[in-house]
């Protein structure tokens, strides 16, 4: 017999109301994802690598009909934007609450490690084969970047090109958009030992939101030019 469609909690409860709109699988990363603008829709399912089109087309169709979502129209010929509505824009203080919880999770690593696949927001083209460590108050996390793969391990890297040295409570204030890396270390909240461009190519391994918009593009012309310069010398 096959099990009943799930209709909500049914319940007189303004949290329960809630989640039946925004607590299903997925719905709340595409929120997240719309947060910082509106992205068409092969753009959404790019940035959320796992989501089969059924799933985002069926999120996408719930949250138009709860007023969190609507459709918007970009420069000509860009096609549908989905992009949030004022209902949905006050979902922020949400969200930012939730990364800042969420904070503990991403640093709280097993014996196993953590593997991350960044091929959506890493490209084909950037060749980073490195390590950083992380110095989080009196933890210590290395983060390996192999092509696209995101490594995270307890303990010290065996070569980090670079060291951070932070604090939690940094970190959940960086999560929660109040502050970013650029502001930690003017204040010396962060601090870091290795060189600027390791710092940056830092930024895009870990897939840092908020980084400078023309930092990719930056590294990438640099790997061109360095590709060029190798071929030319053979």
């Amino acid at each position: 017999m096959p099990a009943e469609k799930w209709t909500g909690y049914e319940r007189f409860c303004p949290f329960s109301k809630g989640l039946d709109v925004i607590g299903g699988r997925w719905t709340l990363l595409i929120v997240h994802e719309l947060l910082g603008g509106g992205q068409r829709y092969g753009e959404l399912k790019d940035h959320l690598p796992g989501i089969s089109s059924n799933v985002l087309a069926d999120r996408l169709r719930k949250l138009e009909a709860s007023d969190v979502v609507r459709r918007g129209v970009g420069e000509p010929g860009d096609g549908v934007r989905y992009e949030l509505t004022e209902r949905g824009r006050a979902l922020g203080p949400v969200m930012a609450e939730i990364r800042r919880w969420g904070v503990a999770e991403l640093v709280s690593i097993g014996d196993e490690g953590v593997r991350y696949d960044l091929a959506y927001a890493i490209p084909d083209d950037l060749a980073l084969d490195e390590s950083y460590e992380w110095r989080i108050d009196d933890e210590i996390v290395s983060l390996t970047i192999k092509g696209q793969i995101l490594t995270l391990t307890r303990g010290p890297a065996a070569k980090p090109v670079l060291v951070l040295h932070t604090s939690h409570q940094f970190l959940q204030q960086w999560a929660a958009g109040e502050r970013n890396w650029k502001a930690g270390r003017s204040s010396g909240d962060v601090t870091i030992e290795g060189p600027a461009n390791a710092w940056d190519r830092m930024q895009i391994a870990t897939n840092y939101p908020g980084r400078p918009a023309d930092l990719l593009s930056k590294l990438l012309d640099s790997e061109r030019s360095k590709t060029a310069g190798t071929k030319a010398h053979q």
